[in-house]
């Protein structure tokens, strides 16, 4: 068994309620044409102890099959956000997962904002930049 370190600070409510780990690897599945993935839950309520306060240590246990390839992202879901890299960055395996992620978070531009839409339309306000142009369109 593996152990994922999780960086950073949490607020004490909620830790380790809930938390997803999902492995997905960089290779496509041949039948289902996406990323594969497997899934499991966080062991227990509370992180392990540690001597470093800005470490959190988990455990969960993964079946992975023989075939599954290199990881090619790793996908915590729990309380909090969760950062994605850039499309440009994306490994096949998971450019699925980023598209869907996006166009749940997007929200449909009508009506009533719900909690889970994101801050803004993407396509309605998208004067960031072009990242994934190249670097001098950050």
């Amino acid at each position: 068994m593996e152990r994922l370190r999780i960086n950073g600070n949490i607020s004490l409510m909620g830790i380790g309620r809930g938390i997803s780990i999902q492995l997905v690897s960089e290779e496509i599945d041949p039948e289902t044409n996406l990323g594969k993935s497997v899934r499991a839950l966080v062991r227990g309520w509370l992180p392990k102890p540690s001597n470093n306060e800005h470490i959190f240590e988990y455990a969960a246990d993964f079946t992975i099959p023989f075939d599954f390839g290199n990881p090619g992202a790793i996908l915590v879901t729990n309380l909090h956000g969760k950062e994605a890299d850039l499309p440009s960055q994306t490994p096949p395996g998971i450019k699925d997962l980023r598209r869907e992620d996006l166009l749940n978070l997007r929200g449909n531009g009508k009506g009533k904002r719900k909690p889970h839409d994101g801050i803004y339309d993407y396509a309605l306000y998208n004067d960031l930049g072009g990242p994934d142009k190249d670097e001098r369109t950050c």
